[in-house]
């Protein structure tokens, strides 16, 4: 191990001891955290299953009584309210087994295996939707459509189903075993209980409606039922012999005991004594409601035993909230204590990664041969010239003996073959003498000059050693340098721009010729201009040649990685699908992410934004390759930046940022040979005395003689910064257009707008003063227009350009007015000469009050600052009459002429006027 690493293992070893204890330390935190939260789900989860539960007996008591009673009413004429009595139990059952089907199928609940019995559940639900059809008649014309037989048969397997779903829910509740016996035993008991002394209530209210014997075979299943409602309370009543059996439940207990073996009991004996003749004692009704009152302490009990559930469930979650607050407390001190411990590690092998990179890097940007070793005389690395120079890779020479790669001949001075060997042997510098030949491992032998010198470590151990060559023939020596830098990027060593095209270019021909795919990956560093603004170019520099290791190290040995310019790199995966490109890129992504780059005391972090396009034979041309990739890396800064997106045709973002890019050529196109347009639209004076006005506008006249208006290239050009170049055309061809007009316009005022960009022009107001000037163009003919938008988003340099412009005489108005949010705020401050209100307001304030109200305000607020003041989007005489009533000086619209070209306007031609009242004297 080498001795700087050596060293900074040693000098951290406590560190990395406290860091390692306190890892394992917040990991045990950690598995104890989980381990509560997991009993804290299970304790919820319990809670959820006790709820079902609860649903699932409350609508099985429902179904039973709805059982019983419909019986009476099919064995005799249902009594008074029979019908209201049936419809309500219908209604609490119905909704105590949706609650219960609603839990159960929740998606956080986890209880498993239930789906088969919830379907049993639905199934026999159905029948009972059936069976209440059929009867129902019978309730009002007393013509059954079903036997009691059949009635009792389909609400028991309503009543089984749900039973056989809420053992299923009982056996998935995780609770300590005394609860979890208590709660399963108790409702099981229940259910039992009310279950079959249900049934024994539906059969003998069935046969006393009827006044009918009772059957055989319904008295065999009285006694059954009878037998399995005794032994099953003996059971119950055993429980509390259980330990820590809860005393809430022994006073619930008893009185079931007295209900069923008292009342309930002789009721029975007293029915079934009379069952052979049909003469009963007590009328099915008066049974019905004997039976009923015995089971509802039955049911009485069930919500006892969950009231306790619930309270030990309350319990359990409290103690593992009190658990759960210590074990994070406890995860949180060792976490701290691990990541302060891991924080000076990492702060030190920082360091020493920044000084080997550096050494790296350095190595891998010179003009010279560099090859190192190990103390074993092992190649480790080759800078990209010993890579060209001996034919070996630093992936193919690692590992080998420096013999192998560096392979000398010098038949004069046959002494000194094995420089490295030497130098290690010696510990000293050793320098070959004139006359020794590279034996190249593709190519024919070159002289060379070189040296080794010895590494050594802090103890002063040789632990490597360094060769530095280059070669000696002057014709190949100027050969290789020229051909090595006519290919490289000379900050970063990587391949350049001209280099990359061609490369490109053969990747395509590959694909059109063998059919093959390959791809290309477009890569902008996201926010590297806040890095080059805060810490200088040398800071940036520095930062790209670190990046640029970091992203040679991840590319695959068959890739091409190359510098296209500034931030903006590419990469050319060869013989790649876009899956297994997006992988690639994915780990590139990854690796500089958690790279942080320092200088002087402050710390960026970097990302990426990539655009991905596959190379197909289908692909048209290099250039539409990189303008394609370029898009959909510009679509990955839109969308949030450092991440992939690949290029798809029929992307309607990808296909607009392209427009945007088409349209960047053809404005600097029409701006180099004046296919630019100028166009003007009056403002027509509404005071008397005064002369009317224009606004300037501009258009873009296509190669093919297409007029295009300005909002189809004006986004463009606002995003590529081509609008201060827009501005000074217009400036510069209209007062050109002015000086040539002759005196017909003299006193006219024309409008040029201004865009934010050149708000932010140093030279524009120097620019504007010399095209007035140098036509002849009085100041206060030009009135330049800006956004209220643009002014407040630049206001210190609006301020310091209509400051120096009005000066000279020129004056401004401050555009749509009314469109920001902070109007009023900067009216004040900014020196403007003239507002123009916004359209919006304008165009429906003879039908809109608000707008109304606006506009006069804004007429108002001029007239107290003592500017003039006019409207937009002026389309009907109307509004054209209230804005003259309101006080404006000008309007400007559709409803008073339509832009014309600048030069017919200036000519007299009025062909674009609209014919409206002149202004009253």
């Amino acid at each position: 191990m080498p001795s700087p690493i050596r060293s900074f293992f040693s000098n951290n070893l406590i560190n990395v001891a406290v860091a390692i204890a306190g890892v394992m330390v917040f990991g045990l935190g950690v598995a104890l955290v989980l381990q509560t939260l997991s009993s804290y789900a299970a304790t919820s989860q319990a809670r959820q299953a006790n709820e079902i539960v609860d649903e699932l007996l409350r609508a099985a008591a429902f179904q039973a009584r709805e059982r019983g009673l419909t019986s009476v009413a099919l064995g005799a004429r249902p009594a008074p309210g029979t019908v209201e009595e049936l419809g309500r139990l219908r209604a609490e059952g119905d909704a105590s087994l949706d609650a219960a089907l609603n839990l159960a199928g929740d998606p956080s609940f986890a209880g498993s295996g239930l789906d088969a019995h919830v379907a049993r559940v639905q199934t026999a639900r159905e029948a009972l939707r059936e069976a209440r059809q059929r009867i129902d008649p019978a309730l009002v014309n007393g013509a059954p459509g079903i036997t009691g037989s059949q009635w009792l048969a389909v609400t028991t397997e309503l009543i089984a189903a749900g039973a056989a779903l809420r053992d299923e829910v009982l056996m998935s509740m995780d609770l300590p075993a005394g609860v979890a016996r208590m709660n399963l035993s108790v409702k099981r008991s229940v259910w039992v209980i009310s279950e079959n002394a249900g049934q024994i209530r539906g059969m003998v209210a069935f046969y006393a409606g009827a006044g009918e014997p009772i059957t055989r075979d319904y008295l065999d299943q009285i006694h059954f039922s009878r037998t399995m409602v005794g032994r099953t309370l003996d059971e119950l009543l055993r429980l509390p012999d259980l330990p820590e059996f809860p005393e809430q439940l022994v006073s619930a207990m008893d009185t079931v005991e007295v209900a069923i073996r008292g009342d309930f009991t002789r009721a029975l004996d007293a029915m079934l004594a009379q069952a052979d003749s049909g003469f009963y004692p007590l009328d099915a009704l008066a049974w019905y409601e004997v039976a009923t009152a015995a089971i509802d302490t039955v049911i009485d009990l069930s919500e006892a035993a969950s009231r306790v559930t619930v309270a030990h469930l309350d319990q359990l979650a409290r103690r593992n909230a009190t658990a759960l607050g210590a074990f994070l407390v406890f995860a949180a001190v060792a976490g701290v204590l691990a990541v302060l411990s891991l924080a000076r590690v990492r702060k030190n092998a920082n360091a020493l990664f920044l000084q080997k990179e550096l050494a790296e890097t350095t190595l891998h940007s010179i003009g010279d041969a560099v090859i190192t070793t190990d103390r074993e005389g092992r190649v480790e690395y080759l800078n990209p010239v010993a890579e060209q120079l001996t034919g070996w890779t630093t992936a193919e020479a690692k590992g080998r003996p420096s013999r192998e790669v560096l392979r000398l001949d010098n038949p004069l001075h046959p002494s000194v073959m094995d420089p490295v060997g030497t130098c290690l042997r010696d510990g000293q510098v050793v320098g070959l003498t004139s006359g020794h030949s590279l034996m190249r491992r593709n190519g024919p032998p070159i002289r060379i000059e070189d040296s080794a010198a010895p590494i050594r470590g802090q103890d002063g151990a040789i632990v490597g050693c360094v060769v530095v060559f280059y070669a000696t023939d002057n014709s190949r020596q100027a050969d290789h340098l020229l051909s090595y830098h006519a290919t490289r990027d000379a900050l970063t060593g990587l391949i350049n721009r001209r280099e990359f095209d061609r490369r490109l270019q053969d990747a395509l021909d590959n694909a059109r010729m063998y059919g093959r795919q390959h791809v290309l990956a477009y890569i902008d560093l996201d926010q590297f201009k806040v890095l080059n603004d805060t810490c200088g170019h040398s800071a940036g520099d520095r930062m790209l040649r670190q990046i640029t290791f970091l992203l040679r190290k991840r590319v695959r040995e068959t890739d091409t990685l190359a510098r296209l310019g500034g931030d903006e790199f590419a990469l050319l995966l060869n013989s790649c699908s876009v899956e297994r490109a997006i992988d690639v890129l994915d780990e590139l992504r990854k690796g500089l992410r958690g790279f942080r780059f320092t200088w002087e005391g402050k710390t960026f972090e970097v990302t990426m934004s990539m655009g991905v396009v596959p190379i197909t034979a289908l692909s048209s041309s290099t250039a539409e390759l990189l303008s394609e990739a370029d898009s959909a890396c510009y679509a990955a800064k839109a969308k949030g930046r450092n991440r992939i997106q690949v290029y798809h045709p029929d992307d309607q973002e990808l296909s607009r940022r392209q427009g945007e890019m088409n349209w960047v050529t053809e404005i600097t196109d029409a701006l180099r040979e004046n296919r630019m347009e100028l166009y003007c639209q009056r403002l027509m004076a509404l005071r008397p005395g005064q002369c009317d006005g224009a606004e300037v506008l501009v258009r873009l006249r296509e190669r093919d003689g297409t007029l295009t208006p300005p909002m189809a290239f004006i986004p463009a050009a606002e995003r590529y910064n081509l609008m201060t170049d827009i501005d000074r055309w217009v400036i510069r061809h209209t007062c050109a257009a002015l000086a040539s007009s002759g005196e017909r316009y003299a006193e006219t005022v024309f409008n040029i707008n201004l865009s934010g960009l050149s708000l932010s022009d140093d030279d524009l107001a120097g620019f504007i003063c010399e095209q007035a000037e140098a036509f002849g163009i009085p100041p206060h003919r030009l009135r330049f227009e800006i956004t209220e938008t643009s002014a407040v988003a630049n206001i210190d340099t609006a301020l310091e350009l209509i400051g120096a412009l009005n000066e000279k005489g020129f004056t401004f108005a401050l555009d749509d007015f009314g469109s920001g949010l902070s109007s009023l705020a900067y009216l004040k401050t900014l020196p403007v000469q003239h507002l123009k209100v916004d359209g919006a307001f304008v165009r429906n304030m003879i039908a809109d009050a608000v707008d109304r109200t606006m506009v006069q305000s804004v007429v108002h607020i001029a007239g107290v600052l003592g500017i003039t003041v006019s409207a937009e989007f002026v389309e009907d005489v109307d509004t054209l009459e209230a804005l003259r009533e309101m006080g404006f000086d000008y309007a400007q619209g559709y409803g008073i002429g339509y832009p014309v070209p600048l030069r017919d306007y200036l000519a007299g031609d009025v062909s674009g006027e609209r014919p409206v009242p002149t202004p009253q004297s």
